[in-house]
């Protein structure tokens, strides 16, 4: 079972969290450019420390060399957002460390030498940060990071310096983010060095009507600030989601747009990745309220996952990513429990 695969989770307004630290080591020039040779050095420096460790969790992860693996399976672990769009075209030396659930990670080669990251359908930042920092902490008594007593941590980016932190919360907008004030919401929090963006899809794509609340500044500010300021922002967005779906609905419109998306999930035939998402958003909704009641446990956030192209080409073994309505449909057919 994969990190965003529970079942016992619920459907409320927060729904993941991640926490990301980028890392360069002294040493070494970032690896866009690093030879074949040097990073292939610099790969076997790091396993040579930490092949063997568990994560601080107590899980042993595996290595995997991700310049071997197939485009398939990297989109996959892209869909999953364990790696990034760097990593997933990589074809010079990479590498992954990840636990069995995928919610830890190391990334080796990216975009820079090293990036921590922690994934979690449990929004408790603080618990994410502690798993991060000791496996910086761990790796950092092996080896030495590209330091600046005024830029702190030097990366491949200047927006990532300072800290090297990101920090970020997942929440389902269905209603906010339809409404008229979203933008303005949007811009507000921005004043605060706060982000929003589309969770799935890009530009003015609201697939599944999820986003992502991020820190845009990483230098200047502590981590413990960046992950106080993203969880504050996020706890303004969903009480904004609160008051517009109770402003602008009433119950039954509610209770009624869930039902209608549960049939239309139950019944069809062929679902594209933007229908199927639509209507997991609605049916995410109802039971979020409890307008809807299930016969057993959905996480409806597992799904949607499920249903983004290379994660469901692997699923169901039908390795034509541009024709999965049929297999989308079924699908999730098959993972809906009953109305009752």
């Amino acid at each position: 079972m994969n990190w965003y695969e529970d079942p016992n989770v619920g459907n409320e307004i927060f729904v993941a969290a991640r926490i990301r630290l980028t890392r360069n080591l002294r040493d070494y020039a970032f690896p866009n450019k690093l030879s074949n040779d040097d990073a292939e050095e610099l790969i076997a420096k790091l396993r040579d420390k930490m092949d063997g460790w568990k994560t601080p969790t107590g899980e042993t992860w595996s290595f995997l060399r991700l310049d071997r693996m197939s485009a398939l399976q990297k989109n996959a672990l892209r869909e999953h957002r364990v790696i990034n769009e760097t990593l997933s075209q990589r074809v010079r030396p990479s590498g992954l460390y990840m636990s069995a659930d995928e919610g830890v990670s190391v990334a080796l080669m990216g975009d820079d030498h090293i990036r921590i990251q922690v994934l979690s359908p449990e929004v408790t930042l603080d618990r994410l940060w502690n798993i991060c920092t000791k496996i910086d902490d761990a790796i950092n008594e092996h080896f030495n990071y590209a330091f600046h007593d005024r830029y702190g941590y030097l990366t491949a980016f200047p927006t990532n310096m300072g800290t090297g932190l990101r920090v970020s919360v997942i929440l389902h907008l269905p209603y906010l983010s339809a409404s008229p004030q979203f933008h303005k919401l949007v811009n507000e929090v921005a004043r605060f060095g706060v982000g929003v963006r589309n969770a799935f899809g890009e530009g003015e794509e609201k697939a599944g009507r999820l986003f992502e609340v991020y820190n845009q500044n990483t230098l200047g500010v502590s981590e413990e600030e960046i992950v106080a300021l993203v969880y504050r922002l996020a706890s303004h967005l969903a009480v904004n989601e609160k008051q517009a779906r109770e402003q602008r609905y009433t119950p039954v419109m509610r209770e009624d747009e869930a039902a209608k998306a549960y049939g239309r999930l139950k019944y069809a035939r062929l679902l594209s990745v933007r229908d199927a998402m639509a209507s997991l958003s609605s049916l995410r909704a109802g039971l979020g309220e409890e307008l809807i009641t299930l016969s057993g446990p959905l996480n409806v956030f597992g799904l949607m996952v499920n249903c983004c192209p290379a994660a469901l080409a692997l699923k169901t073994m039908n390795y034509n990513t541009d024709n999965l309505g049929a297999d989308r449909a079924e699908f999730v057919r098959a993972m809906l429990p009953e109305l009752l």
